[in-house]
């Protein structure tokens, strides 16, 4: 699967102009649009219409736990 026409987020800036390739739900490569091969012509392509994707950000914040923790 390709996913094009994405904002990707990298952790600090946003990468344009360039698709991401996923095997198995994995990413396996980012790379620019024309550098696509041959090999992945028939992939199936996702436009992600402009939104953003970025790596999981994952909230270490513990309210209300009553100190078990």
């Amino acid at each position: 699967m390709i996913l094009k026409n994405c904002r990707i987020f990298d952790g600090e800036s946003f990468i344009s102009e360039n698709v991401i390739v996923l095997k198995e739900d994995k990413i396996i490569k980012i790379i620019f649009e024309k550098d696509l091969g041959e090999d992945l012509m028939n992939d199936e392509v996702v436009d992600i219409q402009g939104n953003i994707i970025s790596p999981g950000f994952i909230d270490l914040q513990l309210n209300g736990c009553g100190g078990v923790l």
